[in-house]
């Protein structure tokens, strides 16, 4: 009886490996993990010739369930602990594709610097909004002084010296470290530091100089419905779409019917203009944008924009949803972030959907693991009796 009980748990384990083999191999496939795969595989085959042991009784058998037992914990440590998202190398943009990168930097800047000025704008606070607008020119000249010198592309003294020159707590905590990153992600995309800080300080002074004109434009602006959807909960590696639906004419209750992508159905009002730009945002996941996220605000019908999101880490994550206005001032665009809609969606992301949709796919191989052993043990008996 003992015998026949340590020979159905060295099964067990063996079987327990080969399962954990073949979901490793399937986690590791999708980012296209050639140590993963190495290792599912390694798991997957230990367990096979720890199986052949047991039946045909081979000296070496005790040494593979030893080993057995380390790569089962080694193999469920990697499957169930998160792991954080490789960060590739930066990637050295063509000379052709600069402007597009110092347009961004610009943009950032200029984003940043409304979205400080238009806290105090929101709770009509003039003493302190003349104050933010001030530290915008004053922040810009000081990004200037850096030019020429060693500290042009220093994240830190970029924010440093936005900070020193700002007279404005919401420029000090808003325009500083969002300047600074963005002039960090030009140099690493091949950008000379000089060209990225002076992007950086035009789009500060486009900022100072047109508050007016926002205010004005500001006003101006109709409103409209949104509709989106907020999954609570994603299995790891799964790809589900996010769905955003905007209209002037429909109520929310019409827009949410138009979303057909599971998770809750949120809406809201929004201040629009004739052109928006929607952006979907998250560390953790993989987000690919199906319809292009700056478009043409329809007048009579329904403004779609899609994307697709596969997470990438476990656990509690943060998807952010954000909808800004695009305006002309003088002849030039500035992306104005009247907080339209600025909304954090949190996605708790789990194994157990990875390794139900695992089960459904390779559900054939996972029999064919579990039954064999059986079958092989109950032949041995019948042929040994």
């Amino acid at each position: 009886m003992w015998r026949t009980l340590k020979t159905f748990l060295r099964i067990v384990v063996y079987v327990a490996v080969i399962f954990c083999g073949l979901l490793l191999l399937s986690s590791a496939a999708h980012p296209r993990s050639v140590p993963g795969c190495l290792i599912g595989i390694s798991l997957g085959l230990l367990g096979i010739f720890g199986v052949i042991g047991v039946f045909w009784r081979q000296r070496w058998e005790t040494v593979t369930l030893v080993v057995s037992l380390l790569a089962l914990v080694v193999g469920c440590a990697a499957l169930l602990v998160p792991r954080p998202i490789a960060h590739g190398p930066s990637k050295v943009v063509p000379m052709a594709e600069r402007p597009a990168v110092l347009n961004n930097v610009e943009t950032t800047a200029t984003g940043a610097a409304n979205d400080a000025v238009g806290e105090y704008r929101k709770i009509k606070d003039a003493e302190n909004k003349k104050r933010a607008v001030a530290s915008l020119s004053s922040a810009s000249n000081q990004l200037r002084s850096l030019q020429a010198t060693k500290l042009a592309g220093n994240a830190r003294a970029i924010k440093d010296s936005v900070k020193s020159a700002s007279v404005s707590d919401s420029v000090s905590e808003r325009v500083a470290p969002a300047v600074a990153d963005a002039v960090a992600d030009a140099i690493d995309k091949g950008v000379p530091a000089d060209l990225a800080n002076e992007a950086a300080a035009r789009g500060l002074d486009k900022a100072a100089t047109a508050p007016s004109e926002v205010d004005r434009l500001l006003d101006e602006m109709q409103l409209a419905n949104i509709a989106f959807n907020a999954p609570a909960s994603l299995g790891y590696g799964e790809t589900i779409g996010i769905q955003l639906r905007l209209s002037t004419n429909k109520t929310p209750g019409e827009l949410a019917d138009m979303i057909h992508e599971p998770g809750q159905r949120e809406t809201s009002s929004v201040k629009i203009s004739n052109e928006m730009d929607a952006r979907l945002t998250g560390e953790a996941f993989q987000i690919t944008a199906v319809r292009p996220e700056r478009q043409a605000v329809s007048a009579s019908g329904v403004t779609q924009w899609n994307w697709d999101i596969t997470p990438k880490q476990l656990g509690q994550q943060r998807l952010h949803l954000t909808l800004d206005a695009i305006v002309r001032i003088e002849d030039h665009e500035t992306t104005y972030t009247v907080q339209t809609f600025d909304r954090t969606i949190g996605v708790n992301v789990v194994w157990p959907d990875t390794a139900l949709s695992f089960l459904g796919k390779y559900w054939q191989w996972v029999c064919t693991a579990l039954v064999f052993p059986v079958i092989a043990w109950i032949a041995k008996r019948i042929f040994k009796d």
